[in-house]
C-alpha cells in the first residue's frame, strides 16, 4: 500500500510523480537504493497485476486548510525488498498465454 498526502487537490498526478521520483534512487545493477526507493520498487514490481487508488479530501489537522490523501493498493504479495522488481530484457518477451503486450507490459484483457 502506498500513501501520499498534500494540500494540493491535484494529488493523483503529483502522487504518481512523487513515487516515480524514487526511481533515481534505485540502482538495478546492485539492487540497492541511495535513499528511499521501496515505493518505486513496489510500483514497478513485475508480478503485480492489479492496482486501485483513491483520493480523499480531509480537514487539515493543525490548520484551517484542507489536506488531500491518496492511497494505492495493489496485489504484490510476492514483493521482497531484497529482490529486483523486474528482469531486464525485451519488453513482453515473457508474457504468458492469454496475455498481450500493452504499453510494453504484459496485460490480460477481460
Amino acid at each position: 500500500m502506498l500513501l501520499q498526502s498534500t494540500d494540493d487537490p491535484n494529488i493523483r498526478f503529483k502522487g504518481v510523480v512523487f513515487f516515480r521520483r524514487e526511481a533515481k534512487n534505485y540502482n538495478y545493477a546492485t539492487n540497492r537504493c541511495k535513499d528511499s526507493c521501496s515505493r518505486y520498487k513496489q510500483i514497478v514490481w513485475a508480478a503485480s497485476t492489479k492496482v486501485g487508488c483513491a483520493k480523499a479530501k480531509c480537514p487539515a489537522k493543525n490548520s484551517a486548510g484542507t489536506t488531500y490523501h491518496m492511497v494505492c493498493v495493489f496485489n504484490n504479495a510476492d514483493y521482497y525488498h531484497t529482490e529486483r522488481p523486474y528482469e531486464k530484457g525485451v519488453s513482453c518477451s515473457k508474457c504468458r498465454d492469454g496475455e498481450s503486450c500493452l504499453r510494453n507490459q504484459c496485460a490480460t484483457t477481460s
